[in-house]
């Protein structure tokens, strides 16, 4: 059963699907990287659930990100229903490309922060490549500002 019926949409190559996420499972859930503390390497998914687990709670309210992200991709599901698929090879290669430069540079510099914001680059060019850049789309009002993704 499809949930959503993506119009126009062209085959994707699931190679190179496969392979992107088998890498980002690899840099961000295997992949030791630094904790700031010198020589001491915790992977990424790690050192975020520790920061949900810290003592006082600061962070704990990353446990909801991911349910409500999936309450609001099932709440407004309908409005990519007539999502156009024209895949961005191009500049979804070179946003990954950039993606995983800042991740080594963070992983070389002993910098987590870098690791964090690569992830978020990642995706973008991952959205880019598979879905292209009509999914990203700026849509503007006189009360709102949003980023169809």
């Amino acid at each position: 059963m499809n949930i959503l019926k993506i119009k126009n949409a062209q085959p994707v190559n699931l190679t190179c699907g496969f392979v992107l996420l088998l890498l980002c499972y690899f840099i961000f859930y295997k992949q030791g990287y630094t904790t700031g503390y010198g020589h001491e390497r915790v992977t990424l998914s790690e050192d975020i659930v520790g920061g949900y687990k810290a003592q006082g709670g600061d962070w704990s309210f990353g446990r909801i990100i991911l349910p409500a992200v999936l309450v609001l991709a099932w709440f407004t599901r309908g409005r990519y229903k007539d999502l156009k698929v024209n895949p961005s090879y191009v500049l979804g290669g070179l946003v990954l490309l950039f993606g995983f430069s800042l991740y080594f540079t963070g992983y070389k510099a002993n910098q987590k922060y870098f690791g964090f914001a690569s992830g978020q680059i990642i995706v973008m060019g991952m959205v880019l490549w598979f879905l292209g850049r009509e999914c990203i789309t700026l849509h503007t009002d006189k009360n709102r500002c949003e980023v169809l993704m």
